[in-house]
């Protein structure tokens, strides 16, 4: 796009659609000759061939009409009318078989025709194409050129409105600003006069503190002296607790002592007749051990006579 906003002109569109009107007409051209010299080479051929044709059953004719004839050259035309009719039919069957091959050239020539006819109709759609690309170019750089002239005054518009909101905005921020200065200075004024009202409030309530205090002092006091003297009770009771205490220890401790010494002389007791019990026992013991010797040795004598007067016996 130029500084001005129009694009450059669309060269290449044109000389394209200058092309395709060239590559059409030549084609054209070339597609009229190609299609008259074949078909008066095929017409010149047809004429020539029924020449021929039409022209040897004429010369026959008169050869075999001659008057005055002799019968030896007639029976010489017969053998060349035999021969002739041969070349007759062979030209006959040459001409047949060009026939087919003007007939198959010309078949090829109608193709060709055709496809230079679609080749001409593809033209002809691409030179109808090129020219609704260059409709479409137009269109667009058109539209372009629309918008770039909405966009440049939607841009001034849009400028404007800022300019607008800005000197709006300026004067919200001094108004602002005035009233911002006006509350704080009647901000100060309310503080000022509320700092007064605190501080006299403070020497108030510090006055009724210090009273407070005074008769908080007087309670603590009172309440220390009656817990000195609860104290002191209750150590005198503590006291007279602790001698009652040691009283009843010291008579359990007696009452314990003579029942313990009670104990020990039934265990001394008990002790005494025990080991008494024990010699008496090991007296015993040992008189039945003396007897038990003295039966054994009375026993060992007697067996000892009665083994003597065997003896001699024997």
């Amino acid at each position: 796009m130029s500084a001005e906003g129009e694009p450059p002109p669309e060269e290449p569109a044109e000389e394209e659609e200058n092309t395709a009107e060239e590559i059409a007409g030549e084609s054209q051209a070339s597609e009229t000759s190609r299609s008259a010299a074949p078909a008066a080479e095929v017409v010149g051929a047809i004429e020539l061939r029924e020449g021929t044709t039409l022209e040897t059953p004429r010369t026959l004719a008169e050869t075999r009409l001659v008057p005055g004839t002799p019968r030896s050259e007639l029976q010489v035309s017969e053998a060349e009318l035999g021969n002739m009719a041969l070349r007759a039919k062979q030209q006959r069957l040459k001409a047949e078989q060009d026939r087919q091959l003007l007939q198959n050239r010309i078949n090829r020539l109608l193709i060709e025709q055709e496809r230079a006819c679609k080749r001409i109709a593809e033209t002809r759609r691409r030179a109808d194409e090129i020219n609704a690309l260059k409709k479409r170019n137009v269109a667009s750089h058109n539209a372009k050129q629309d918008a770039s002239q909405w966009m440049d005054s939607e841009q001034e518009l849009q400028r404007q409105l800022l300019q607008a909101n800005k000197q709006q905005r300026k004067k919200a921020i001094e108004t602002s600003r005035a009233a911002i200065h006006q509350l704080r200075c009647e901000e100060v004024q309310v503080l000022k006069q509320m700092r007064k009202e605190n501080e006299e409030t403070v020497h108030v309530q510090r006055s009724i503190e210090r009273g407070r205090a005074q008769v908080r002092k007087e309670q603590v006091r009172e309440a220390q002296r009656q817990a000195l003297e609860r104290k002191q009770q209750e150590q005198q009771a503590a006291l007279a607790k602790l001698r009652m205490d040691r009283e009843s220890k010291r008579q359990q401790i007696g009452d314990d002592a003579e029942t313990q010494r009670r104990q020990f002389a039934a265990l001394a007791e008990e002790e005494r007749r025990l080991r008494q019990s024990l010699q008496a026992w090991s007296k015993e013991q040992a008189e039945a051990y003396t007897n038990l010797e003295k039966e054994r040795v009375a026993s060992r004598q007697s067996s000892r006579g009665r083994d003597g007067t065997n003896v001699d016996e024997a």
